[in-house]
C-alpha cells in the first residue's frame, strides 16, 4: 500500500478540516491516538491551538470498479487501492458504513493496535503520516497513551507505545524528522491545573484516569469497556454477533453509536435502545467512580488536600446531554468512601481536542537532558 496515495487523493478536496497536506511552521506537535478519533494540536503565529482531527477507522470495498472510485473521488472520501481492494478511510467512511448497516474497521481496539486485525498497523501509519502531512523543521511530538488496563492481563500498552513510537520517528518530509515522546491521556487533562485534579479521558477504547498534583501522579489506571463497549453490548441485544460482524441485524456498534451520542441521559429514555444505552453508561460510569475510590483509598500516605479536587472530563464517551449530571450523583451517591473531598465537576474546554491540547502543551515543555 503506498501511503502517499491517501495524501494524493485528499489534495483534491476542497475540505479544510480532515488530511489535507499543509506545511508546518512549529516546532512542536501534539497527537491524540484515540481509538476512534485522531486530533493533531499545533499552535499558531498568532498563538492560537489549531487542530486538525479524523475518524480511525476504514471500510472495505472488495468488489471495486471505475465507477466507485471515481464516486468516491467526487464525494472527496479520502481512500487507498490495494490490488482489487479500495479502503476508505475516516469520516466518510463512517457516514457509508452507517448508510449500509455495516459495520466501521477500526485498527485500533481498547486503546492500543487491534490484535485482530491484519491491516492495523498499516492503515493507522497511513491516517497519522497523512494527518501530520509536511514539516518545515525538525519537530518535537507528544502522542497520548492509555495506562495499563485493571481488567484485562493482555492489554499490552507497552507493544503498541513502542510501534507508535517507531510509525511516528520514521517519518520524514522534505528531510525533516520528528522525535516522538508518550504521556499519559488523562495526565494531558489536568496540565493547566493549579493544583490537584482528577482527569478523566472517556474514550472508545478505554476510560483513562489519573490524578495528579501539578502533573506528578498519585495513581493512574484504566478500564477496558468504554464507548466501544457500550455500542457492542447495546447492538448484540438487537441481534448483533461480533463474531461475525457483516451479518445483517436490526443494529450495529456504528448505528447504537450514532444514537448515543445525541442522547440526553437526563430524560427518559424512548424505547429499548435508549433504555439499554442509559443503563450501560451507568454501569460504566459506575465501574470507573469505584476504581477511583479504590485508588485513593489505597494510596492515602501519597497526599494531602487542603481543598476540593476538580474533576476534567474529556473524550467522545462523555459528549452526551446529562453525563456530567449522571457522573456527579454516580459520585455524591459514594461520597461516604471517598476520603478525599471533590470539588467542580466538570467538561474540559472543547472535549474532543483537550488531550491534543494536553499533548502540544507537553510538547512545548519538553526539555532534552
Amino acid at each position: 500500500m503506498k501511503e502517499r496515495e491517501l495524501v494524493q487523493q485528499r489534495q483534491k478536496s476542497s475540505s479544510a478540516k480532515r488530511l489535507v497536506d499543509r506545511r508546518f511552521l512549529v516546532k512542536q506537535l501534539g497527537l491524540d491516538l484515540g481509538t476512534k478519533h485522531i486530533v493533531l494540536a499545533w499552535r499558531d503565529n498568532k498563538n492560537l491551538v489549531k487542530y486538525r482531527y479524523e475518524i480511525n477507522g476504514y471500510l472495505k470495498f472488495d468488489r471495486v470498479d471505475s465507477f466507485l472510485e471515481q464516486l468516491l473521488i467526487k464525494q472527496q472520501v479520502p481512500f487507498v487501492r490495494r490490488g482489487n481492494e479500495l479502503i476508505a478511510i475516516g469520516s466518510k467512511a463512517e457516514q457509508i458504513a452507517f448508510n449500509f448497516n455495516k459495520t466501521l474497521c477500526r485498527p485500533m481496539a481498547e486503546g492500543a493496535l487491534s490484535r485482530d486485525d491484519e491491516d492495523a498497523q498499516e492503515i493507522i501509519s497511513i491516517i497519522i503520516k497523512s494527518i501530520i502531512g509536511q514539516l518545515a523543521d525538525d519537530t518535537i511530538l507528544y502522542y497520548c497513551t492509555t495506562a495499563k488496563a485493571l481488567n484485562s492481563e493482555k492489554h499490552n500498552v507497552e507493544f503498541h507505545k513502542k510501534i507508535i513510537k517507531l510509525m511516528i520517528d520514521s517519518y520524514i518530509a522534505d528531510n525533516q524528522s520528528i522525535r516522538s515522546y508518550h504521556v499519559n491521556e488523562a495526565r494531558c487533562l489536568i496540565m493547566e491545573e493549579n493544583g490537584p485534579a482528577i482527569g478523566i479521558s472517556w474514550g472508545a477504547g478505554t476510560i483513562t484516569v489519573h490524578a495528579g498534583i501539578f502533573g506528578v501522579p498519585i495513581f493512574e489506571f484504566a478500564i477496558l469497556g468504554a464507548g466501544d463497549w457500550i455500542d457492542i453490548e447495546v447492538a448484540k441485544r438487537f441481534g448483533y454477533d461480533p463474531d461475525h460482524p457483516g451479518r445483517d441485524s436490526r443494529e450495529t456498534p456504528t448505528t447504537v453509536c450514532r444514537k448515543k451520542e445525541k442522547l440526553d441521559l437526563l430524560q427518559e429514555p424512548e424505547g429499548k435502545l435508549e433504555q439499554a444505552i442509559k443503563l450501560m453508561y451507568e454501569i460504566l460510569i459506575e465501574n470507573v467512580v469505584s476504581q477511583i475510590v479504590k485508588g485513593f483509598n489505597e494510596n492515602r500516605d501519597k497526599y494531602r488536600f487542603d481543598n476540593p479536587i476538580p474533576i476534567i472530563n474529556a473524550g467522545g464517551t462523555c459528549m452526551p446531554t446529562g453525563f456530567i449530571e449522571l457522573l456527579t450523583k454516580k459520585i455524591n451517591d459514594v461520597k461516604k468512601d471517598m476520603c478525599v473531598p471533590i470539588g467542580d465537576i466538570r467538561k474540559a474546554q472543547e472535549p474532543l481536542f483537550a488531550v491534543s491540547r494536553g499533548c502540544l502543551l507537553a510538547a512545548e515543555l519538553h526539555k532534552d537532558n
